[in-house]
């Protein structure tokens, strides 16, 4: 098992013993939540799966939340460059809470999904403001994930509906240094849920956008100048990690 994950270790020559993970947690009742995460491997070959507890979205808050419990099914993402691998493995049980004050499940059933997925190119974290218009509303972000192909956003679950794959949207990113620049985007994948923070992240793609254009060239400056891969040695904190760019909202002036 050692020799097989070893692939996925960003360090050369590393012995596989922990590596960080972004994992999406399709839960037994049918929702999910996306977790920053690592993966052990003791010398037994047993698989661990190490993560911040989720918050608990039950009424009863007073009551601290539960482990992800058995048989929640969880998808490893693992980007290094132009490699991208979608790992898998199901909770087989928890096993107790470490000395960093993170959850430890042992894994069972992890296997290789796909070595690529339908990312055409590399995604990346910018801290640029942007504003995205939905009929009379305005949605504000101080930063999105982006790619020369389109770009992700995590919105609120209150809005999960506004979002609709069959309508076109305007974007604007507002830099400081620059005049904004905007873009007509339409949603691939409208409402992916993430129920342990209560809210959905959107993917969208650039429609008609003309390689030569200036709208074009900034989003090639701005992954240059400002990006990181994402997600990029983020705290274990059990959030999602376009999160914190989540901004507001107005109606449209």
């Amino acid at each position: 098992m050692k020799m097989v994950l070893k692939v996925l270790s960003e360090k050369e020559n590393a012995s596989f013993d922990r590596e960080r993970f972004w994992a999406k947690i399709d839960l037994p009742n049918g929702k999910q939540g996306f977790l920053p995460s690592e993966l052990a491997i003791d010398d037994d070959d047993k698989v661990f799966f190490i993560c911040s507890r989720p918050n608990s979205n039950s009424f009863f808050r007073f009551l601290p939340p539960k482990p992800i419990p058995e048989g929640s099914f969880v998808s490893l993402a693992f980007q290094d460059g132009e490699t991208f691998e979608l790992w898998s493995g199901e909770i087989k049980k928890f096993i107790a809470i470490t000395e960093e004050g993170l959850d430890k499940y042992e894994l069972q059933s992890l296997k290789q999904e796909m070595a690529k997925s339908e990312r055409e190119k590399e995604r990346f974290l910018v801290s640029v403001p942007l504003k995205i218009k939905v009929k009379h509303k305005v949605f504000y972000f101080t930063g999105a994930e982006i790619s020369e192909n389109g770009l992700g956003l995590w919105l609120p679950s209150a809005y999960k509906n506004r979002i609709k794959s069959t309508e076109a949207y305007t974007l604007t990113f507002e830099p400081t240094e620059v005049e904004p620049f905007s873009f007509i985007v339409q949603s691939v994948r409208p409402n992916l849920e993430d129920s342990f923070n209560k809210g959905f992240v959107a993917g969208f793609s650039f429609v008609d956008l003309d390689p030569n254009s200036v709208s074009a060239i900034r989003i090639k400056q701005l992954i240059s100048a400002r990006g990181k891969l994402s997600p990029n040695e983020m705290p274990l904190e059990a959030k999602h990690y376009l999160q914190e760019f989540w901004k507001g909202e107005s109606f449209e002036v």
